[in-house]
């Protein structure tokens, strides 16, 4: 089964300028890749929460993010060599081209040369220091497994845990949209009625209904292994002190609706091409042909209830202008 994404963590260090770094490439196999790095002198130690050889995607950005807030306040020189390294980056891979690039890294990764992976960026960084000094590590990572990495990556507060046993969301799976880093867009970019791509994380007291209903979707041990769709039915914020995050349903089979906790900065797959491409991609192309679909039947009942909330909302604002009017002429009459 071919694997979607490849993500190389990278420190380096130099003897002759003083100087370390700390990084990332992240892409999709043959498209121009994202990558981030962080330079500054060696007598900061700003890697040393960091662990290049274990660190998941989520935990990295997460870590890497919060040294590079801290940089840019506190440490303007930090900011300066930083921008310089990443422009020198920039200038090497557009050289290259970003999606040849991306797909050379992936085949190494892929073909588990490692060395060869470490001189290859010891050649793109040579130009930058001739005494470069690196730690790589590398692993490619699917769909699923970023999702899966980004729904445990949650940290929830109180009114959100309440949130989850609410009695209409109680009982319903628990389910995290399809991710897609380097093309997707956040969940405030759908809007209810619109498609939404997922994997079921747990599916609770509906797991054979489901193994059932989606045979080809999970393996034995009941694990949802290829991602489905449905219709976003609604989102809201429900903690006022952390509006980040989102409660969200999605209906999909026949009469079936899931829940789930989002991060509103999580981006998320929102193209069908893009996962019919990724579905058509497996060892088992009968995959490719069952994946559940909502019927335009029921996307239009869905629509058509997002609009008449719309109309009651309207109708609602009409009724009370009337009897504020018809109060007004009372009085008036009341009053002569």
């Amino acid at each position: 089964m071919i694997v979607d994404f490849y993500f190389v963590r990278v420190f380096m260090r130099t003897r002759s300028t003083g100087e370390k770094g700390i990084g990332y490439f992240f892409g999709k196999r043959s498209e121009p890749p994202e990558y981030r790095f962080l330079v500054y002198p060696r007598k900061y130690d700003f890697e040393e929460n960091i662990d290049i050889e274990n660190d998941s995607y989520y935990t990295f950005l997460k870590k890497f993010d919060t040294i590079q807030a801290r940089s840019v306040i506190n440490y303007p020189d930090v900011v300066v060599s930083t921008k310089d390294f990443n422009n020198y980056l920039h200038l090497k891979i557009s050289r290259e081209g970003g999606r040849l690039f991306g797909a050379k890294i992936y085949k190494m990764i892929a073909d588990g040369d490692k060395e060869l992976l470490a001189v290859n960026f010891l050649d793109m960084f040579r130009d930058w220091a001739r005494d470069v000094e690196l730690r790589v590590s590398a692993s490619l990572l699917s769909y699923e497994a970023l999702t899966h990495l980004a729904a445990s990556s949650v940290t929830l507060d109180e009114a959100l845990k309440q949130a989850l046993i609410r009695p209409d969301v109680k009982d319903l799976p628990e389910i995290y949209p399809l991710v897609d880093p380097t093309m997707g867009v956040t969940i405030d970019d759908f809007d209810v009625g619109d498609e939404i791509h997922f994997v079921i994380l747990n599916p609770g007291k509906y797991k054979d209904k489901l193994r059932t209903l989606f045979p080809h979707h999970f393996d034995n041990e009941g694990n949802n292994i290829v991602p489905m769709t449905g219709i976003l039915l609604s989102k809201e914020i429900v903690s006022p002190k952390n509006k980040e995050y989102m409660l969200i349903k999605v209906a999909f089979g026949s009469d079936m609706v899931a829940k789930c906790v989002i991060s509103r900065n999580v981006k998320l797959m929102a193209s069908k091409e893009r996962l019919e491409t990724k579905i058509s991609t497996s060892t088992n192309p009968e995959e490719a042909r069952q994946l559940p679909q909502i019927t335009m039947e029921q996307r239009d009942v869905m629509v058509e209830k997002k609009y008449l909330r719309i109309e009651e909302v309207i109708l609602a604002i009409l009724i009370s202008m009337a009897i504020v009017a018809v109060g007004v002429i009372f009085a008036y009459y009341i009053i002569r």
